[in-house]
């Protein structure tokens, strides 16, 4: 009785929580018109696009597709708005929010008002480079000679984070080499040097390779993907964006990484890169405590000073910040994790630029400085070009594509999507080693299957195969027989040990040619036609030699004739001697 009692109360709040989700989307959607009416009359397209889009990332649901030439995200369509069109919009929206109480509602609302206020801001920019060298998004430097994968980026929307794995390159240097990303809902990852996809694509998008041709990917929750080369530009759909610099030092390749965020966000940063409030001083705080650490270089701070930084920065800070198994957005081989690229005892030395001969930090100093490099900044290069002779990274230039740009009015509706890619299935290896755990490509929820696989319907018996490949070879009738005479000897004696039919004979070769070719066209070695020839050509290797020496069997089946002779004498001599005895009797 307690179960069903139990039962029926998680079955009723089952259906009333359904009812109120759909009660929520339904008066959702009814407030949202008056915005869909503001953005229509702006832009019949694009602002019907833009409309249903922000509707969707406020459920957390992929956007439509686009309907027009460009290839802009949500975040940067909504920079081409006008600002009449915006306030107006803005205006709606705060109004929608304080006219509800219902919390899912409110907090759609609240997802939509913070996408709204993007325009307005401007990009504040954090990022990781050389071997590898940190500036957070308020300006604070530092030296991260570490081993393993760490949050670089973090929102607490659960829509923005951007994670880097930082991997040997000797014992007291690392370099970046991969960067996976939380994309508003769509999982991305570059790799410097990707060993689990057969087609050995830098790029994947949530599990499987992607190539973009040179033109802009659509990630199915309004990101974008932009290439340049083997540089990519990856743009959230509320804005932000993530720049990867392919480059490569001693053999090894790995990646300078830039992340773009908003500080007006209504949401909190944390990771590597700080948390994007404007002071620098907070940007270490772990455990009620921090630091602040600066470059040293030039004799501002000694070697050993700036050896203790680093060691703290390696350990206590970095494992505040690595990230766990269930957290991860990296894509693994076979048999790996997160703990396959963590190492806690790395770096084994910790350098600084105080090591560095007087010379080669003289060097270090004037090609760092010839490439516009100042300050921190002219101090990390000269720690990547004494070292490692890792060429100067200045800070990069994102260019917004929505800079200068006037929309001309488009005319009709046009499907603008991703073109088809090629389905790619990797087998796994048998070693056990480079083995990809990326699912079979997926176009329309349909797998397919790798096309370079040969597919080979069943046409004929596999032992036909070489007398099919001798037909096209025979012009006339009499070249058959020949080819194959001693298969024609065994398949007409019949024990009596010649060859009834030499080369005279042509008549029955066509014959089995025909029925090959009933076999061809039927493709099924059910017939009657080609069963018995099987059977005739496997006792061709044990009647050949029997024939030869059996001059004496054939006499034997002669006794065989003598003797059922005997067996009709007895039958007549019966009747027989009964009238011979009866006339002599009667003669005496």
């Amino acid at each position: 009785m307690k179960k069903l009692v139990h039962f029926i109360l998680v079955a009723g709040s089952i259906v009333l929580t359904t009812q109120s989700f759909a009660q929520e989307t339904s008066r959702f959607d009814e407030q949202f018109k008056s915005i869909d009416n503001e953005l229509t009359s702006w832009d019949p397209i694009r602002g019907k696009w833009l409309s249903s889009s922000l509707r969707a990332m406020s459920a957390d649901q992929p956007i439509p597709d686009r309907t027009f030439p460009e290839d802009f995200s949500p975040g940067e369509m909504m920079r081409l708005v006008p600002s009449s069109t915006m306030s107006n919009v803005r205006v709606l929206t705060d109004a929608n929010s304080q006219n509800t109480n219902d919390l899912l509602e409110k907090e759609r609302w609240s997802r939509v008002n913070n996408y709204l206020s993007r325009p307005d801001c401007n990009l504040t920019m954090g990022r990781t480079y050389g071997d590898p060298h940190l500036k957070s998004f308020d300006g604070a430097t530092y030296s991260f000679q570490t081993v393993g994968e760490f949050v670089l980026a973090s929102a607490n929307n659960g829509q923005f984070e951007v994670q880097v794995r930082q991997e040997p390159q000797r014992d007291d240097f690392s370099l970046n080499t991969a960067v996976a990303m939380q994309v508003g809902g769509d999982r991305v990852g570059i790799y410097a040097s990707n060993r689990c996809t057969g087609n050995g694509s830098p790029l994947l998008v949530n599990g499987f390779p992607v190539q973009t041709g040179g033109r802009t990917y659509y990630l199915p929750h309004g990101g974008t993907i932009r290439e340049s080369g083997r540089n990519y530009v990856v743009t959230w759909p509320s804005g932000e964006r993530v720049s990867v610099d392919m480059s490569r030092s001693g053999g090894m390749d790995f990646m300078n990484v830039a992340v773009q965020v908003y500080p007006c966000a209504t949401y909190r940063y944390s990771g590597l890169l700080g948390n994007a409030n404007g002071s620098r001083q907070d940007d270490f705080n772990i455990g009620g405590g921090g630091l602040s650490p600066m470059f040293g270089g030039s004799g501002s701070v000694s070697g050993q000073i700036e050896r203790e930084r680093n060691a703290f920065l390696a350990k206590d800070f970095a494992n505040n910040f690595r990230i766990q198994p269930m957290s991860s957005l990296f894509d693994y081989c076979f048999g790996e994790s997160t703990m396959t690229f963590t190492d806690y005892s790395y770096p084994r030395i910790h350098r600084s630029i105080n090591d560095l001969p007087a010379g080669t930090r003289t060097n270090a100093r004037n090609t760092c400085a010839a490439a516009g490099l100042t300050g921190a900044e002219l101090e990390a290069c000269m720690y990547d070009q004494g070292f490692l002779q890792i060429p100067p990274t200045p800070r990069p230039v994102i260019n917004d594509p929505t800079d200068r740009v006037i929309l001309p009015r488009v005319e009709r509706e046009v499907p603008n999507v991703n073109p088809p890619r090629e389905t790619r299935v990797v087998p796994p290896s048998g070693d056990g080693g480079s083995v990809p755990t990326t699912r079979p490509i997926q176009d329309n929820g349909d797998v397919r299957v790798d096309p370079s696989t040969p597919v080979t319907p069943p046409t004929r018996p596999t032992w036909q195969s070489s007398e099919t490949r001798e037909v096209p070879q025979t012009t006339t009738g009499t070249v058959r027989p020949n080819a194959n005479e001693t298969g024609n000897q065994t398949k007409n004696d019949n024990g009596n040990g010649a060859i009834p039919k030499p080369t005279g004979t042509p008549t029955p070769a066509p014959n089995p040619r025909v029925e090959r070719k009933e076999k061809e066209v039927r493709s099924t070695p059910s017939t009657p036609s080609p069963t018995p020839k099987p059977r005739e050509e496997k006792p061709r290797p044990t009647t050949p030699p029997a024939p030869k020496p059996t001059p004496a069997p054939k006499p034997a089946p002669q006794p065989r004739v003598n003797t059922p002779k005997p067996s009709p004498r007895p039958a007549t001599p019966a009747p027989k001697p009964t009238p011979k005895p009866a006339p002599g009797r009667g003669g005496l």
